[in-house]
């Protein structure tokens, strides 16, 4: 009978992870808002984002009155949602507030207001409003671990309210639900 002691059991097991050591990465944001001047990966600075779900839909099936399931397609959450501090620079706002412009351009005085100044969802060359984001997850002694999700042409698609109080000392926090296709494990 083999020994099944915790001690023994744990003490061949690696570290677990830290869901403190994480970073999100917007690459090729400068192609999609001009309020990005640097030609770098923009690394956001969040409070806390969530490893988003993935599944597979069943198929059931009944033969001589057995019911029997099968793994049919995949199914993805389709959102990550993300806690940003904003810096006195206003960067992450700004660029924000250009990419949901560029979706959907709301400024009454612009050519294209009223309608998406984007015209293909993917970002080619500018034109597009979608681009993969990456969310890379770091070991306790800070190098990144092998494995990153990627989350395919993804946008922002909800910009939450940001409450502003004079009597609180709190910095600004805004949450921003990100949508996108699918993820992969990269």
């Amino acid at each position: 009978m083999p020994n099944f002691h915790i001690d023994n059991r744990m003490a061949n097991l690696p570290d677990p992870q830290k869901t403190y050591c994480w970073e999100l990465k917007i690459p090729n944001l400068n192609g999609i808002v001009t309020s990005i001047k640097d030609t770098e990966d923009l690394t956001v600075r969040c409070r806390s984002v969530s490893i988003p779900s993935r599944g597979n839909e069943t198929i059931e099936s009944t033969f001589f009155g057995w019911k029997q399931k099968f793994a049919s397609k995949p199914t993805f959450g389709q959102t990550l949602s993300a806690v940003f501090e904003e810096f006195e620079d206003q960067l992450m706002s700004k660029a924000l507030y250009e990419w949901n412009n560029k979706i959907f351009d709301t400024d009454k005085n612009s050519p294209s207001a009223g309608g998406s100044k984007a015209t293909r969802k993917r970002n080619v060359a500018g034109l597009g409003y979608a681009t993969d984001i990456y969310l890379y997850l770091y070991a306790f002694n800070k190098t990144k671990l092998e494995k990153s999700f990627r989350l395919y042409n993804a946008f922002p698609q909800d910009i939450s309210d940001v409450s502003l109080d004079y009597g609180g000392s709190d910095s600004i926090k805004y949450n921003v639900t990100f949508s996108y296709d699918y993820w992969n494990l990269v």
